[in-house]
């Protein structure tokens, strides 16, 4: 789920099908978009998978948070075949109905065309529905302005986790396993990951190696890492634990992946923390930080409604924010 702080009205149905993909980061397929309203803003963006939708107890859980957040209001985008489109489009405006919150607009969107659910009478849309927006308009140069991509695809945005090609892996593995366990070594990381997220630059080979065995080895740091996050500027960790994320080998994933998936949900890159997080859960499905952060990204707990974690072990940390 992606938050946004940038001010863009979004007045027609074409604006809204010009915000999506950068909302969410890509260009989405299969999906059923949701867009929540807070006091006239947009406070949430999520998605739901056509082919594997979530099961009504857990669309109830999740409209329910955002209705105690504050959120009036909902608009919906269906993206792929009439019949799967419409089946979650009525069964979320159901859900919607009983939270109290109003859909405000419902699109599908099929070969490039789109329709609206809630035309009066159900004769506003031509029967072959209208053309989908330009790729240029005035409201997608106002998200590039604002610093948003849109790529073509999620696959896209999961290849951002892809292993550095120039790296060779055998060696980060024999770097990995070449690190002594001990408290000093833990320090060091600690260190690292400070120097380098406050100069906006990335450690060495030796030196990530060195910050990928501690993180595994110590969920001290791992929680001292979530309190890096939450006390330096909103996404200034992000490049480094991407870094780390990239060049960590099988069975040191998770712990990385988990604190990057935490930070984009942070900055409200819900699109990146669902790959960062699926990328954790594949390496270690148990893991317990990415097994909150699957939580806090399933329920749709706003980032800004949860204060920074400060001060607390991996193992409150993790749980706090699902609370």
């Amino acid at each position: 789920m992606n938050t946004t702080a940038t001010t863009i009205r979004l007045s027609t149905a074409d604006d809204i099908l010009t915000a999506i993909p950068y909302l969410l980061g890509y260009h989405p397929t299969d999906s059923l978009v949701f867009i929540c309203i807070n006091e006239g803003q947009v406070s949430a963006t999520g998605r739901i998978d056509l082919t594997s939708p979530p099961p009504p107890s857990a669309l109830t859980q999740l409209l329910a948070r955002q209705a105690r957040d504050g959120v009036t209001a909902i608009l919906l985008v269906g993206y792929g075949p009439a019949t799967a489109v419409t089946t979650t489009v009525e069964v979320f405006r159901d859900a919607c109905r009983e939270q109290n919150i109003a859909v405000k607009e419902a699109l599908r969107v099929t070969h490039g065309r789109y329709w609206s659910y809630l035309c009066p009478g159900g004769d506003c849309c031509p029967i072959d529905g209208e053309p989908t927006p330009a790729a240029e308009s005035t409201v997608a140069t106002q998200f590039v302005a604002a610093g948003h991509q849109a790529l073509p695809d999620r696959q896209h945005l999961a290849g951002m986790l892809d292993p550095v090609d120039h790296i060779n892996s055998g060696e980060i593995a024999a770097m990995i396993s070449a690190v002594r366990p001990c408290g000093d070594t833990c320090q060091e990381a600690l260190l690292l990951l400070r120097h380098y997220i406050h100069a906006q630059s990335l450690p060495d080979t030796e030196q990530t190696a060195l910050i990928l065995a501690a993180l595994r080895r110590d969920p001290d740091l791992v929680a001292d890492v979530l309190t890096a996050i939450d006390t330096n500027p909103p996404g200034a960790c992000l490049e480094v634990l991407t870094w780390v994320t990239r060049l960590a080998t099988p069975g040191y994933i998770a712990a990385p992946a988990s604190l990057l998936a935490y930070a984009a949900w942070r900055t409200g890159n819900g699109a990146f923390a669902n790959i960062a997080c699926e990328h954790a859960r594949t390496d270690d499905p148990d893991h317990d930080l990415a097994g909150a952060v699957h939580q806090l990204l399933t329920v749709g707990i706003n980032p800004t409604t949860v204060p920074p974690l400060t001060g607390l072990s991996t193992e409150t940390a993790a749980a706090s924010p699902a609370a």
